[in-house]
């Protein structure tokens, strides 16, 4: 048995040591796929530790297989979802080792900006799915989560690039039909701005130092309630994921342009190009 708190909840969900808000945003992507693996041949790529595979086994599917990189995920997986015994596998999302039209329905939540190499992870997604299956594929919209990744990076550490919505939609394009586009979290104008306050202040910091010295004085002072932010509420809700459990808060929607708000994870629903 691997310790939970051996595992970086910022980089992958592990159960009961994820934040509140994190983990219901990754299970609502599970909820939204399961409308599509009924009676299907399911991978799902960077499963992580697996409590969505997991969760989508249950969904009356042919068989499932779940798929990441790193083997201490995979061996928490096996240890503590006993529908997922013999269906993980190792491997590189660029280089799948399955045959060509193999599967149904291929779930990848959170994969395109950790790769070297998105595009050919698309292909190979294409390559594996026939020619009626269908991609579920997601990522973080870089407007919200790095709006300033050229000074600061990226908002996680194993990003090797984030996508804004058009190029994100540009990617998936290259290899698939799109058939709906979703999103989770829109993002206000005043959320924006709050984290571009916050921005500012970083960087003030860092280039004057009576600056960092009596910010938080001056802060805690005038503006108590912005400055501070809540400590993250743990989901301490088991292992098990399941219907009871899932708060619709977070549940995926169509997107729908807005002039004021943002999304914070863009989805696509999309089906394979042939040529």
């Amino acid at each position: 048995m691997i310790n939970n708190k051996a595992l970086n909840y910022r980089v992958v969900l592990v159960p009961n040591e994820t934040p509140y808000d994190s983990f219901q945003e990754h299970i609502n992507r599970y909820a939204f796929a399961k409308n599509f693996v009924k009676g299907k041949k399911v991978l799902d790529i960077a499963c992580g530790t697996g409590y969505g595979a997991s969760y989508l086994a249950k969904q009356s599917v042919e068989k499932i297989f779940a798929g990441d990189i790193e083997s201490a995920y995979l061996r928490f997986a096996v240890d503590n979802y006993t529908n997922l015994k013999g269906k993980v596998v190792k491997l590189n999302g660029e280089y799948l080792p399955f045959k060509d039209n193999a599967f149904d329905v291929v779930t990848s939540f959170e994969t395109v900006e950790h790769v070297n190499n998105p595009s050919l992870l698309l292909e190979e997604f294409n390559r594996v799915l026939n020619y009626q299956g269908t991609l579920i594929c997601s990522t973080p919209n870089r407007i919200i989560f790095s709006p300033h990744y050229q000074k600061e990076g990226w908002s996680c550490p194993s990003h090797t690039y984030e996508f804004t919505t058009d190029e994100f939609i540009t990617l998936i394009k290259k290899q698939f039909n799109i058939c709906r586009i979703y999103v989770q979290r829109y993002v206000g104008i005043h959320t924006r701005l709050i984290n571009e306050i916050r921005y500012l202040r970083r960087r003030l910091s860092a280039s004057f130092e009576f600056f960092n010295n009596y910010w938080k004085l001056v802060g805690d002072i005038l503006f108590p309630w912005r400055w501070k932010p809540k400590a993250p509420i743990i989901a301490k809700l088991g292992m098990d994921i399941n219907e009871q459990i899932i708060d619709n808060k977070f549940s995926v929607k169509q997107y729908k342009k807005h002039l004021i708000k943002t999304p914070g994870i863009i989805i696509v629903v999309a089906k394979p190009l042939r040529y």
